[in-house]
């Protein structure tokens, strides 16, 4: 017999990468992610950049930013409040911030946030006018949004995105704008003369305070009450029958633990009943012994 001799091949285990080469990595695939719009994706590799090298402030603005485009505002709002607190603010940062407090409906918040805010450059200071205007057109501030608007109108570019954009928000501010300061008596006049004359004649709204509700109080019972009232003792879950529901489920028959033919509710078919049927083992049954004795004959 032929001996074949394989030789095992020695496996050395790959040495792991140095930090740095590993995020430089990272960083190769989160521009190809945000560049195929791979947002999901893109928020995970920020994370294992971030599991490496927990300071990386470029990899914290970027997930601040992706946040806010995946509509994820708490959470773009506690990683913004994380960067201030720890003095690692940016006009990124501080912008997210504002923003996610105007989405999250917390526009007084977003207001004094946006006002602190000093941009550094004419696209921040246009981004940040932007969000200016939109949280005093929330507030019904139409004074302000008129005058922001207006403003980014006039600088935008020609047949823009921004320059229709803005003209949009424009009008609606103006129209509110004109209708607090004018447009309602307009509005009165176009409406039929019965419905001017009866709302003249109507008198003023009745505020209606709010309406609270009274929780019932229990009045303390004496204690010659109490030993007159019946104590109801409650019945352990671990007792009860399953399937069975306590106060629901109609009760057992009281006569279960009886014989059958011993039972009242139990019809017993046939035209005689047995003798002795309703008794114990070893009694007497006189009727028996007297039919017995007179039945035999005398020798």
């Amino acid at each position: 017999m032929s001996q074949t001799t394989s030789k095992r091949k020695s496996t050395i285990p790959k040495q792991a990468l140095p930090v740095h080469e590993r995020v430089q990595r990272h960083f190769k695939s989160l521009v190809a992610q945000i560049e195929g719009n791979c947002l999901q994706n893109t928020i995970k590799t920020c994370d294992k950049i971030l599991r490496l090298e927990p300071n990386t402030i470029e990899a914290l603005q970027t997930k601040l930013i992706l946040l806010l485009q995946t509509e994820q505002y708490k959470l773009a709002l506690e990683l913004a409040q994380s960067l201030r607190d720890s003095n690692r603010s940016s006009f990124q940062s501080a912008f997210g911030m504002a923003y996610a407090l105007y989405r999250l409906n917390r526009e007084l918040e977003a207001s004094d946030v946006a006002n602190s805010i000093t941009p550094n450059g004419e696209h921040e200071s246009r981004a940040l006018m932007h969000l200016k205007a939109q949280i005093a057109y929330r507030l019904g501030n139409y004074q302000k949004a008129v005058d922001l608007y207006t403003h980014i109108f006039d600088t935008a570019p020609e047949q823009s995105d921004e320059q229709s954009d803005s003209l949009t928000n424009l009008t609606a501010a103006q129209t509110h704008l004109n209708f607090l300061r004018g447009g309602f008596q307009q509005s009165l006049h176009s409406l039929p003369q019965n419905v001017v004359d009866s709302l003249e004649d109507a008198p003023p709204p009745v505020i209606i305070p709010p309406t609270t509700t009274t929780v019932p109080v229990s009045v303390p019972v004496s204690s010659t009450n109490k030993a007159d009232a019946p104590v109801v003792k409650k019945v352990r879950a671990s007792r009860v029958p399953k399937g069975v529901i306590p106060g629901v489920t109609p009760p057992p028959d009281p006569e279960r633990w009886l014989k059958k033919n011993q039972r009242t509710n139990v019809h017993h078919s046939g035209k005689r009943r047995k003798a002795g049927a309703n008794m114990t083992q070893g009694s007497v049954i006189e009727n028996t012994l007297t039919t017995s004795v007179k039945g035999k004959k005398k020798k």
